[in-house]
């Protein structure tokens, strides 16, 4: 009885605890629940926009670089030649070359010191041409997606989409076209025709009128074809009638037809009439090609912005293994 422990310890009265005083400890909160991994913050990558700035002012530097080159690009197509023409014509006809019976192009360029500048100037011209067919390949297919857009639209949708389907099978026509007539016409330069006052020519006529026949009918089909694409799209846009720009294309392209069939037609009756044909012929085709700086200056911006988008400067290349 005199024990300590004879009488039970006391009973400990339990009071209700608030959720604000039921604290764990930290090792007991970090046992219950799973550390979480911390998310890292989503870092975008800068993209250009969809569209183009419109206006030189806000452009960036490639892209102005690369709107100026298209427009010297086309600018040379039309310049160089006349200037090679203007060089290499009082050296023919110091020569006796070209004279009033004979004043072709392919005359003035057919020997001496006059057939390496010619070779040179018209086959940079050749080349800024086939450059300048290229580009405006580009330019048809973006039009041709911007009049996609508004086909579900027309009065006629079964003669937009058929105008839409015949555009896309001309531009693919005519880019081979303008392939052929780039190689056809370095022939031409480069086989001489031969003076036609010696018995012999000293030249390769033989050669020469195959590749300028066909190099000359190409460039006149394709300005045509270039022509008739313009005028599909307009179908499929729903506008009857285009601006004055496409009326004189269509007087050129036709012009440039005539003038090559009377080239040709004439060649074996009177030289003079046959060399005029030729001539208004190569200067329909330039003045034809000066026409398109406007359409240039509008499109090259979104070509060179959408070859931006499809290949980003933040994306590396790698190569496939194996």
């Amino acid at each position: 009885s005199s024990s300590p422990h004879a009488f039970p310890p006391p009973r400990l009265r339990r009071h209700p605890v608030s959720p604000a005083m039921d604290v764990k400890h930290p090792y007991e909160q970090q046992q219950q629940q799973p550390q979480q991994r911390q998310r890292q913050p989503f870092r975008r990558i800068p993209r250009p926009p969809s569209k183009p700035p419109k206006g030189y002012s806000t452009l960036d530097p490639n892209m102005r670089c690369a709107v100026w080159t298209a427009h010297c690009v086309l600018g040379s197509v039309y310049v160089v030649p006349l200037a090679t023409m203007a060089v290499i014509y009082p050296i023919a006809i110091e020569s006796g070359r070209v004279w009033e019976g004979d004043f072709f192009v392919s005359s003035a360029l057919d020997e001496g010191v006059g057939h390496g500048i010619g070779a040179v100037g018209f086959g940079v011209a050749i080349e800024a041409l086939m450059l300048c067919a290229m580009v405006r390949f580009l330019i048809v297919r973006v039009l041709l997606r911007r009049a996609d857009v508004t086909v579900e639209v027309q009065t006629d949708v079964k003669l937009a989409k058929d105008a839409l389907s015949w555009a896309h099978t001309i531009n693919a026509i005519a880019i081979v076209l303008a392939l052929v007539s780039n190689v056809c016409l370095f022939g031409a330069c480069a086989f001489n025709v031969g003076d036609p006052r010696v018995e012999n020519k000293n030249g390769y006529f033989g050669i020469h009128i195959p590749f300028a026949l066909t190099g000359f009918l190409s460039m006149s089909i394709y300005i045509i074809f270039q022509t008739l694409i313009d005028e599909l799209i307009l179908i499929a846009r729903g506008n009857s009638t285009g601006d004055y720009m496409h009326v004189i294309r269509w007087f050129v392209s036709a012009t440039s037809l005539f003038c090559f069939i009377g080239m040709f037609a004439t060649l074996t009756h009177s030289l003079p009439i046959s060399a005029s044909f030729e001539i208004a012929l190569v200067v329909l085709v330039l003045i034809y090609y000066a026409s398109w700086h406007a359409q240039f200056n509008e499109h090259v911006a979104m070509i060179w912005w959408r070859l931006c988008i499809a290949f980003p400067d933040h994306q590396e290349y790698v190569p496939l293994q194996g």
